[in-house]
């Protein structure tokens, strides 16, 4: 896995300046780190800071993906919808819910109102 960091890193470092360059390599980060987390429990920080980049850039890829001309709506957001499902199998439903929300508000694609209401339902219970 080291190799693989080394390469995002240089990857991040190159793309820096074309924001959805910088979502696509989050996107295949967090596609890596989550799927190799049971062979290195540190993986799963790695994919939860990979959402958190992915997350901290979607305003600015949003605009991106509009100015584009290649959509005429947005993607499903992997950055959004993976630290809400690990935020909800840790049990923290109220931080799940508040990401899908805005997930939802922002425009992105996916099941949000389906997860909201889940995430709703066990906040009651």
């Amino acid at each position: 896995m080291s190799i693989a960091r080394r390469c995002f890193k240089k990857a991040e470092e190159v793309g820096r300046d074309n924001v959805l360059d910088l979502h696509f390599l989050y996107l295949q980060m967090i596609r890596i780190f989550y799927g190799f987390r049971d062979f290195d429990p540190s993986l799963l920080d790695e994919a939860v800071r990979a959402c958190e980049k992915q997350i901290a850039i979607a305003p600015r890829a949003a605009k991106a993906f509009f100015s584009s001309g290649l959509f005429a709506k947005l993607p499903e957001h992997t950055g959004y919808k993976q630290l809400s499902i690990i935020y909800e199998k840790q049990g923290r439903f109220s931080e799940a819910l508040q990401l899908s929300e805005r997930a939802q508000n922002e425009g992105w694609n996916g099941d949000w109102e389906k997860r909201i209401a889940r995430l709703q339902s066990k906040l009651q219970h």
